[in-house]
């Protein structure tokens, strides 16, 4: 089932298009710098790091990462194909294949703008040279004797794998709110709104630790073990582990006491 769901995903047009765009706003973040880069050349991890900070792609990936999975999800929902497959397929591996191709998903169209935004940035001159800026960046972090030692593409490797476990528990919230509403357009909204909500609450209380836009490896969370990679996996696991519990257990819950 996770291997139909997924097949039927990526032949979509709307998961290209949503990792095409994607990558455009990673673009604009750096565009100013990518513009002089062939009189000061810059380095891709700069570049990373650059449009991570000041751009909006951060703000875009809940948004763009789980449209796909949200889409063919709700098109489903619609059509009451999710209930047939209930009926016919043990519930908890159809569960277990609505989280898996919700993550995957999302994953998925994240590495696909993140290799295309790469490949841009090289083309249009940065490359893997050392950087006083970012060198600057790294000075009182776990990644500072990286930097020293000019290590980059061993640091925008774990940038990139953190910005991957940025976006798995997003298209979760969303299915998780299709028990509570058959709004299609809420459903879709829902793992941009629910990112602003806890963005904003946790800013709003001062609990950096607990803001999702710090854990791409930026703010305070870079000076804990592992430069932040640990904990920001912790936290995104975590974080799609309840969002995944509580649709598993609210779902079985529905079905006993209220048939299908």
């Amino acid at each position: 089932m996770l291997r139909s769901y997924l097949k039927r995903i990526l032949s979509s047009p709307l998961f290209w298009a949503c990792s095409i765009i994607l990558t455009i706003a990673m673009l604009i973040g750096v565009f100013e710098d990518l513009r002089v880069a062939d009189s000061n050349s810059i380095s891709l991890l700069y570049c990373w790091i650059v449009t991570n900070s000041i751009g909006i792609s951060h703000v875009l990936l809940p948004v763009l990462s789980t449209i796909p999975f949200t889409f063919f999800y709700v098109d489903r929902l619609e059509k009451k194909a999710v209930y047939y497959t209930m009926i016919r397929s043990n519930t908890r591996n159809y569960y277990l294949s609505d989280v898996g191709a919700s993550m995957i998903s999302s994953a998925l169209v994240t590495l696909v703008s993140s290799t295309l935004f790469l490949g841009f940035c090289a083309a249009l001159g940065a490359g893997n040279n050392t950087q006083d800026s970012v060198t600057q960046y790294f000075l009182g972090t776990w990644f500072e004797n990286w930097s020293a030692g000019s290590a980059y593409g061993k640091i925008l490797l774990i940038h990139v794998l953190d910005y991957l476990l940025f976006s798995l528990p997003w298209a979760l919230l969303g299915v998780l709110v299709s028990l509570f509403c058959r709004n299609k357009y809420v459903i879709i909204a829902a793992p941009f709104i629910g990112f602003m909500l806890i963005s904003y609450i946790t800013e709003m209380v001062s609990a950096d630790y607990l803001s999702p836009g710090n854990m791409l490896l930026k703010g305070a969370i870079r000076n804990t073990p592992g430069g932040g990679i640990l904990y920001a996996a912790i936290y995104f696991v975590g974080l799609s582990a309840v969002f995944g519990a509580a649709y598993y257990m609210i779902s079985r819950r529905r079905i006993k006491h209220e048939g299908i």
